[in-house]
């Protein structure tokens, strides 16, 4: 499980906003159930907006995050706009080409792709 956590990053995220703060607690503990659930799931905190941010995989998977938050949790929150989290790729170029062989029905050929 380790290694999923290293190979995958959030693509997408949604600020949360919580209507009564008294929930905060209520959230924390949430978030960190559900994170514990789901590997591809994060969550942070932006300190100059006092917004929190959960990030995913995908719009679906924090729409339903959102939503157990609301329903199976009962926290009374707002999620803002979903935002792309865009980042810049290193300059690795793709001008390597890969050898392989394949034998199929007693014939052997090589293809390079």
């Amino acid at each position: 499980m380790l290694l999923l956590t290293m190979l995958v990053d959030p693509i997408i995220s949604v600020p949360l906003e919580l209507t009564n703060k008294a929930d905060a607690d209520k959230l924390a503990d949430a978030l960190s159930r559900l994170a514990e659930q789901d590997l591809t799931f994060t969550v942070a905190s932006d300190q100059e907006s006092f917004q929190t941010i959960i990030a995913g995989m995908s719009e679906l998977q924090l729409e339903q995050i959102v939503h157990r938050l609301l329903f199976d949790f009962n926290i009374e929150l707002s999620a803002g706009k979903p935002r792309i989290e865009y980042r810049k790729q290193s300059g690795i170029k793709l001008s390597q080409r890969a050898n392989s062989s394949v034998t199929l029905a007693d014939v052997d050929s090589t293809d390079t792709w």
